[in-house]
């Protein structure tokens, strides 16, 4: 069966990237393996009408260094009409419900926490954001300067830059749906900031220093002047 991510997931995903760009996603999951397979799992893909199985479950790896907190994301995510059920840290609740301590105990879902939708695509479907960022967001790449970033996420952000964002840019694309573009595009938009805020410090410079000219009269003086 061919097979495809509720779009709720798919902007949930997405709203991850955005957030916590150097988050870990070793223990991220949608679609279900063999294990699940043999057992009722919203990781396996429900059947639909068209014949596109829709995942409606996602796990989200827990990274205490660069966000986001589980517990936090539990609770903001059990708030939204969309969730069904959260099961973290040995325990299950609910929307609407209590915590309850979860019995699984081959999986007590300590790496990851497992968010389960609404099993009507109504619901499903409904691209609406779930995340609002806060003023705590741990990881939050406002608070690390690029050239700060661990290698692996600076070589991520150009794998993005080389596998998503270019091959898109003369296409249209539903952002909304394709999180590699979108999580390039923030990423690009952060760097951009960085050097706006360098240009700002430069035009400061340039002002104190009394030279009467802002970055981009003086990079012109120097290009007609040759020095």
């Amino acid at each position: 069966m061919s097979w495809r991510v509720a779009r709720c997931i798919a902007t949930l995903q997405g709203e991850l990237t955005l957030m916590y760009p150097m988050r870990s996603k070793l223990s991220d999951g949608t679609i279900g393996d063999a294990d699940h397979q043999l057992r009722t799992s919203q990781h396996n893909p429900m059947p639909q009408p068209d014949g596109v199985g829709v995942v409606t479950a996602i796990d989200i790896t827990r990274d205490d260094r660069h966000g986001p907190d589980l517990d936090a994301l539990a609770e903001q995510l059990l708030d939204d009409h969309r969730a069904w059920y959260v099961v973290w840290n040995r325990r299950i609740r609910y929307r609407g419900g209590d915590w309850k301590p979860y019995s699984g105990l081959s999986n007590p879902h300590t790496a990851h926490l497992h968010l389960s939708v609404a099993q009507d695509k109504l619901h499903f479907d409904d691209d609406e954001t779930w995340l609002v960022p806060g003023e705590d967001a741990a990881g939050d790449v406002d608070d690390v300067p690029y050239l700060e970033w661990p290698r692996e996420s600076r070589d991520r952000l150009l794998d993005d830059i080389t596998n998503y964002a270019l091959p898109h840019l003369k296409v249209p694309v539903h952002l909304g749906e394709d999180e590699g573009l979108r999580a390039a595009l923030f990423r690009l938009s952060r760097i951009e900031a960085t050097l706006y805020d360098l240009k700002g410090l430069l035009n400061t410079i340039l002002g104190e220093l009394d030279l009467g000219a802002t970055v981009e009269a003086f990079a012109q003086k120097v290009e007609d002047t040759g020095q």
